[in-house]
């Protein structure tokens, strides 16, 4: 007997239920926090492009290490970035 496979759809609806959102997924960081990461794969092109141009911009030596890191923190929790770094 062959495993059902969810469509795609359903799973992006069933994010979207539970999240709010069809672009991130939940990240439990303990029992009682957890923050809501931005999905690559779903976000926009713009998004992604700006992902790229970061890591560029980290090879070609325009970036510190420590604000590589914070803006790739930055594009990937949004709003969630301070109490990230908090923790």
């Amino acid at each position: 007997m062959a495993a059902k496979v969810t469509p795609l759809s359903e799973m992006l609806a069933t994010r979207k239920e539970a999240l709010g959102t069809e672009d991130r997924f939940d990240w439990p960081v303990d029992d009682e926090k957890s923050f809501q990461v931005r999905d690559p794969r779903m976000a926009s092109e713009a998004w992604r492009d700006e992902l790229v141009q970061l890591g560029r911009d980290f090879e070609d030596g325009e970036l510190l290490p420590s604000e590589f890191s914070r803006e790739l923190i930055e594009m990937y929790l949004d709003d969630q970035t301070d109490e990230y770094f908090a923790l």
